[in-house]
């Protein structure tokens, strides 16, 4: 949940993995954050408009199917 935000929080998902960005994308939004989705990084960066020092990183590492 997004209480006690004053306003509403960016987020970034990075996946390349089409079906997983869309289903965080989902979550997120429904939690009321701004979500902004790229398949890798640097495309991320710019459809963003972030510079690297406005970027948090949470690496998330997911097991091989």
């Amino acid at each position: 949940s997004t209480k006690g935000y004053t306003r509403m929080s960016r987020v970034l998902v990075v996946d390349d993995d089409k079906a997983v960005r869309t289903a965080i994308k989902t979550v997120l939004e429904h939690q009321g954050f701004d979500v902004t989705v790229a398949e890798d990084g640097r495309s991320g960066m710019v459809s963003a408009d972030l510079r690297i020092e406005d970027a948090k990183l949470f690496p998330a590492v997911r097991k091989a199917a």
